[in-house]
């Protein structure tokens, strides 16, 4: 009985932990509006209009390449040593934006740190619904379905919900969300 526990507590921490990856999809989208104020002051980047839109789309056009080629990264390497690695681009990218010197540096940064949003936003759902798949196979298949027919914060959500509810005999959904 101890080893289940000590299993479902591991487990928890995983998913938990994996899950925010997923959440920070939408916290590196949306922080560049507050930051752009900043950005385009004289005694900083200076940007000008053109390179304050080519700044924020630079995380979606990475995101869109991250997303595409890391499915594939993902299969090639594994999901778990795949997500290192983006934890690993996520930490110097974001460093890279904090500390641009320049315009270039901080769209280079930004278009990285898109590469490893996309990346995340392919590998967590999956992942999430692996690691689950050995402890619920129905409510794995469920999360797959919903990370493939869903955006993918919103399964994180979903994943999360599952893991509290499951673990701590606390009804978060209820049988039709569960089933549809």
């Amino acid at each position: 009985m101890a080893e289940s526990n000590e299993y479902s507590s591991t487990l928890q921490r995983i998913m938990i932990i994996a899950t925010l990856g997923g959440l920070l999809f939408g916290y590196d989208t949306g922080v560049v509006n507050g930051a752009l104020p900043f950005m385009a002051a004289p005694d900083q980047l200076n940007l000008d209009p053109l390179q304050e839109g080519m700044v924020v789309s630079a995380l979606l056009v990475g995101a869109a390449v991250g997303s595409f080629c890391g499915g594939k990264l993902a299969d090639y390497q594994g999901r778990k040593k795949n997500i290192i690695w983006l934890s690993i681009i996520f930490f110097a990218s974001t460093l890279g934006c904090s500390l641009a010197p320049s315009f270039h540096v901080m769209l280079v940064s930004r278009f990285v740190l898109g590469l490893a949003v996309g990346g995340a936003s392919v590998t967590v759902p999956a992942y999430l619904a692996e690691i689950y798949s050995t402890f619920d196979e129905r409510l794995a298949f469920r999360i797959r379905q919903k990370s493939f027919r869903d955006n993918d914060m919103e399964t994180d959500t979903f994943a999360l919900a599952v893991l509290v509810q499951r673990n701590l005999n606390v009804t978060v959904l209820d049988d039709n969300e569960l089933s549809d």
